[in-house]
């Protein structure tokens, strides 16, 4: 997260592209390199600025508690949002006959990897389609949040809406 913070237009801190970041191949490599022991003049100048711009941000020191309480709402409605997600992906390999397989591999991995959370009424692809219809708001309600936190582009939502309608 100290990547990602920046300034929104009322001076209100908040995530996106950090100033003075390496954002070039080149300029990765050097810091890289120097952070593993080559020259370190861009790694400590990529360090100076997020020093600089941390302590703008939070003048009285990092706010450790308030960002794991940030970091598990995010993760709550990621872990869902990403169940929709998926599912809904086992739904549109299922729709073609040649991918049924490659649908009942993701709905074996979805069964395992989210457990009681998934819980379609039947196994079968239309039973799925029903479920991710009905927590349709989970994926939205997660692109609406990362997009308002500046972790993704607002406009997720709107493609994510589509893709479940």
């Amino acid at each position: 997260m100290l990547g990602a913070i920046k300034y929104d237009d009322d001076g209100v801190p908040c995530y996106g592209a950090l100033d003075g970041m390496p954002v070039t191949t080149d300029d990765l490599v050097k810091a890289c390199i120097g952070f593993d022991g080559g020259e370190p003049f861009t790694y400590l100048e990529a360090c100076d600025s997020v020093c600089e711009q941390v302590g703008r941000v939070w003048p009285g020191g990092y706010p450790l508690d308030d960002m794991k309480k940030d970091a598990y709402v995010i993760h709550a409605h990621c872990v869902r949002g990403s169940l929709v997600l998926s599912a809904q992906t086992a739904v549109a390999f299922g729709s073609t006959p040649d991918c049924m397989d490659v649908a009942e591999d993701i709905l074996t991995r979805i069964r395992i990897g989210y457990g009681g959370l998934f819980d379609p009424a039947g196994t079968g692809i239309v039973d799925v389609d029903r479920w991710v219809l009905a927590h349709r708001n989970w994926a939205l309600d997660m692109a609406s949040l990362l997009g308002d936190a500046g972790l993704e582009d607002p406009r997720l939502r709107d493609d994510i809406e589509r893709v479940l309608s």
